[in-house]
């Protein structure tokens, strides 16, 4: 697990306990009862729908921080009769240079007991401008468990995009990238005669 899947990990899981919490209080009579629905945000489509030794599996397209969309996951439940449903967390994060983006639609495959997943791994290229972006936002608070008063409070938050101009006729296909050792590495075809008409400059945002 490297340290963007864990931030990744401890901000839904954040914001998944948040929500639980607001409705001890409020708004459980709004949650699905037959439909699956989020634990909190945004879900769209369903993806690996599949039953394996007995149990069911749906994942679905999550975006916990967003209830219009935003950042794209993979949330998974399961059931054994199809009506009852267990959310078991997120299965796939967005956290390597090839999904940057978000993890879109796929599928799940099984064969000899395994399960193997399958998904669109999504990084944008528009206008000759291929950007990585990477935000983070973290609320940690530690409180007394006597008087419930707070012995530590921290907020911090920070966001990165850097745009690189590659040539409007360079395709998604044509573009590699690795992660190792902590450095991502992109790879693009060399073209003659391509420059960038109004912008010939990386910018960072945040």
């Amino acid at each position: 697990m490297n340290a963007l899947t864990r931030d990744l990990v401890n901000l839904v899981n954040t914001a998944e306990e948040n929500q639980t919490a607001k409705e001890q209080t409020s708004g459980t009579q709004f949650r699905e009862k037959l439909h699956l629905m989020p634990p909190v945000g945004w879900l769209n489509d369903p993806n690996g729908l599949c039953q394996m030794d007995g149990v069911f599996h749906a994942f679905f397209q999550y975006s916990p921080f967003n209830a219009e969309g935003g950042v794209k996951m993979w949330g998974h439940y399961t059931s054994t009769n199809l009506i009852d449903w267990e959310y078991k967390g997120v299965s796939l994060y967005p956290d390597q240079p090839f999904d940057c983006h978000g993890v879109y639609s796929g599928s799940a495959f099984l064969e000899d007991g395994t399960m193997y997943l399958y998904y669109t791994g999504n990084v944008k290229l528009e206008d000759g401008y291929i950007t990585i972006s990477a935000a983070k936002g973290l609320d940690k608070d530690e409180k007394d468990k006597k008087n419930g008063k707070y012995i530590r409070r921290e907020r911090y938050a920070g966001s990165m995009s850097r745009s690189f101009y590659v040539g409007e006729d360079i395709t998604e296909d044509e573009i590699s990238a690795k992660f190792e050792n902590g450095i991502l590495q992109l790879k693009v075809p060399k073209k003659d005669g391509q420059s960038a008409e109004n912008k010939k400059c990386i910018t960072i945002e945040g």
